[in-house]
């Protein structure tokens, strides 16, 4: 018996940004994922909160970030977010 591949989407808008976005979920995942973190081009983590569906990338470089959520032992990655200044 095979193991039921998780299907999810993380969509993030406004796309491109100058500052504040939200996260939206659909798929599998029902609640609001542990840990979000915001990921710079060089892969370090420049943002870490728990508990949310949004972040304020204002006080970053303008440039391209990933978000990633970790819910339920798992990560999922957005697509390229664009910040503007």
């Amino acid at each position: 018996m095979k193991a039921k591949k998780s299907e999810m989407f993380i969509g993030v808008y406004p796309n491109p940004t100058n500052g504040p976005v939200t996260i939206t979920i659909a798929g599998e995942l029902k609640s609001t994922p542990e840990q979000l973190l915001v990921i710079d081009p060089t892969g370090k983590v420049v943002i870490a909160q728990k508990n949310t569906e949004s972040v304020n990338l204002e006080n970053l470089s303008a440039g391209t970030y990933l978000i990633q959520l970790v819910a339920k032992d798992q990560t999922y990655q957005s697509q390229p977010i664009i910040l503007s200044k």
